[in-house]
């Protein structure tokens, strides 16, 4: 599956808009609890690797949003775009959510398509 979160594939075609794709992931209160308590306590050397856990609620929106790009037809999601929105009353999680088009492409030279694979992430 190719994805881009520009709104054309050099090379390519689009053929066919297949829909809107939407993945989500959220990450939960302990981790926003450990966030918090490692940024008070950075200047002692102490800090929860939220980072990591940013990157596996990415992954986790892009396999989901990747699934029914599938289930469409689809060979590309073009026009990616993630957001982070906190959500409870006190902020007890953050919602990571991926959207994009799914589309069917007409396939571009060898050269291109090598290209492109190659800055696809796997």
């Amino acid at each position: 599956m190719l994805l881009t979160t520009t709104d054309s594939l050099d090379g390519h075609s689009v053929t066919d808009y297949c829909g809107l794709v939407i993945g989500q992931a959220v990450i939960g209160h302990d981790v926003v609890k450990q966030f918090r308590t490692g940024i008070r306590n950075v200047d002692n050397g102490g800090r929860h690797d939220y980072a990591n856990e940013l990157a596996r609620a990415r992954e986790e929106a892009t396999s989901e949003a990747i699934a029914t790009a599938t289930a469409l037809g689809a060979d590309a999601v073009i026009g990616i775009s993630f957001s982070f929105e906190t959500s409870g009353d006190t902020a007890h999680h953050v919602v990571v959510t991926l959207t994009g088009t799914a589309v069917r492409i007409a396939p571009g030279t060898q050269t291109d398509q090598s290209r492109i694979d190659a800055a696809t992430p796997h």
